[in-house]
């Protein structure tokens, strides 16, 4: 399925009929300074090669033929999914100079048509939440996460999690 895109810049294609991810045309270097530069986060190419490989769902976001960069990735996002109930978005990420021109909303939506299940979380990069939110997503006041001691200081200091209140009911 491709669903394509025209803002005022550029032109734009979702690509989401990857059966191979080897095979696929991706240079997983420029995913990673892609995510590295949203700003997201740095992870090396060969773990975001494996990661979506992974997955249940992928889509990726390419130019179109112009300015003699077609087919450049500038938007990428991945979904898990248990194929019933439960999906998780992850890594929604758009290149810092092609954001606002609806390539998150058309990589999201995307995700959210093909995954056929009865909840579809997600979580948000800081500030991105009303992102979400006109996406149709709504906060959870009962999800929890777990974090690897590494992830979860860095995850603590851009304030994404905070720790539980022991002596209160909040637990």
């Amino acid at each position: 399925m491709f669903t394509s895109g025209k803002s005022e810049k550029i032109d734009w294609e979702v690509e989401d009929n990857i059966s191979d991810i080897d095979e696929a045309d991706i240079n997983w270097l420029q995913i990673a300074e892609l995510y590295a530069g949203a700003p997201l986060v740095r992870r090396p190419s060969v773990d975001w090669k494996r990661a979506f490989a992974a997955s249940s769902e992928i889509a990726f976001v390419r130019l179109a033929s112009q300015f003699g960069r077609a087919g450049r990735v500038i938007g990428a996002a991945r979904a898990i999914s248990d194929g019933q109930f439960y999906a998780t978005i992850l890594d929604v990420g758009v290149d810092a100079g092609f954001q606002r021109q609806g390539i998150g909303r058309a990589l999201v939506s995307n995700l959210l048509e093909r995954l056929k299940v009865e909840r579809v979380y997600l979580t948000s990069a800081a500030g991105k939440q009303g992102f979400y939110h006109r996406l149709g997503f709504l906060k959870l006041n009962n999800a929890f996460g777990y974090y690897a001691p590494g992830p979860r200081a860095e995850a603590m200091e851009l304030g994404l999690i905070s720790p539980p209140n022991c002596a209160g009911n909040d637990i």
